[in-house]
């Protein structure tokens, strides 16, 4: 949610327009497969942090998270209320959450979430110390998680790059994430 938040409230000159769109757009196309569970668990993450920061002196970050759920496809948008009703739309799982099936792995679901979140700080254009600043944040967040959570997040990125192609030009992707755990300090660092 923090990554969702400074996508939105970000400056030109740290990230690129359309780079943060694209991201947007990739991760809403992973949230809209949420289960039932999952989505009970993102909106009461997402109440609790807009009850916090209502009466606060940003009224803008209360809107956006707010507007999240239905931005990010956690739940059907404003925009998307007449499809809920229409029957045409009746078996469409994106806007009737209670069809998607029942996710087999919610951990990894919700740390994939997470390892796009950095990769895109790794390698689109994004303003170094911005993406330095947002990188540390999540390893302060994951670095709170308990052990289990640790070892299923390392397990992810290492089972990641182990299906990166061979091509040269997915190298940058591959090194993210084989040194994501140590950059984030969630394991010592051997370099």
């Amino acid at each position: 949610m923090e990554s969702r938040i400074g996508h939105s409230l970000f400056d030109d000159d740290q990230i690129d327009c359309d780079t943060a769109l694209d991201h947007h757009l990739a991760t809403r196309m992973h949230l809209v497969k949420a289960d039932v569970e999952t989505i009970e668990l993102f909106l009461e993450v997402i109440g609790e942090m807009a009850e916090e920061s209502r009466g606060g002196s940003d009224e803008m970050l209360t809107t956006l998270l707010e507007e999240m759920p239905g931005d990010m496809g956690i739940v059907p948008g404003e925009d998307q209320m007449e499809d809920v009703e229409d029957p045409e739309f009746a078996d469409d799982p994106e806007l009737h959450p209670e069809l998607r099936p029942e996710l087999e792995n919610r951990l990894d679901f919700l740390l994939q979430v997470l390892v796009d979140d950095i990769l895109f700080f790794g390698l689109f254009n994004i303003d170094p110390d911005y993406a330095r600043e947002q990188v540390t944040k999540i390893g302060a967040l994951l670095r709170r998680e308990p052990p289990e959570t640790i070892k299923a997040f390392v397990s992810l990125t290492r089972k990641l790059a182990s299906e990166v192609g061979p091509d040269p030009i997915y190298q940058p992707e591959k090194n993210l994430l084989l040194n994501m755990p140590y950059d984030l300090g969630l394991l010592a660092d051997p370099r």
